[in-house]
């Protein structure tokens, strides 16, 4: 007997005592995987317990057992097919919800990362426009108040977006510089 058949044959002889099979089945199994050769049918009928050896009657009598073990055989492969497409689409299922997951976290520590650098770019106009005022008031000769006009044009300064705010000072300063 080849070596890949004996030992495929004893892990069915341990499979069919675990499970409760019958020789039928150890029988389909190796023939349904290998071509078995005449000295090979001989040796499994012997490991299997039958004392005359391979002939018809012994083939017919695992047939009949092997037909009704397949269809067994085929039902188990078919749930066992389903449970496995079933696991697989559950495990695509988790890992899009945690590529969502993922991809949320990123968007908000984006959002978070936008608005820490929005606020520090408000903070830093404000300083510039602060500092501005104070290098504008202190070129002034006669030092005076903002008027209610000036205050307010400040204060809506303020609450542009930085983008506009940068270019509004600049033109600002410009225009101021020039006058001096």
């Amino acid at each position: 007997m080849r070596p890949k058949v004996f030992a495929k044959l004893e892990e069915l002889i341990q499979q069919k005592r675990l499970m409760g099979h019958r020789d039928g089945w150890v029988y389909g199994m190796l023939k349904g995987e290998f071509e078995l050769t005449s000295d090979e049918l001989t040796g499994l009928v012997k490991v299997l317990g039958f004392k005359l050896g391979w002939n018809s009657g012994v083939e017919k009598i695992l047939e009949e057992q092997w037909q009704l073990e397949s269809d067994y055989v085929k039902e188990v492969q078919r749930v066992n097919l389903k449970v496995k497409l079933e696991q697989e689409q559950i495990k695509v299922a988790q890992q899009r919800e945690r590529d969502l997951q993922e991809r949320r976290r990123e968007r908000d520590r984006l959002q978070d990362e936008a608005k820490y650098l929005s606020d520090a770019h408000k903070i830093e106009t404000e300083t510039k426009v602060r500092g501005l005022l104070l290098e504008y008031q202190q070129n002034q000769v006669a030092s005076r108040q903002f008027t209610e006009m000036e205050k307010g044009i400040i204060m809506l300064m303020l609450r542009m977006n930085p983008n506009d705010q940068r270019w509004l000072l600049e033109m600002m300063y410009d225009r101021f510089s020039k006058l001096s």
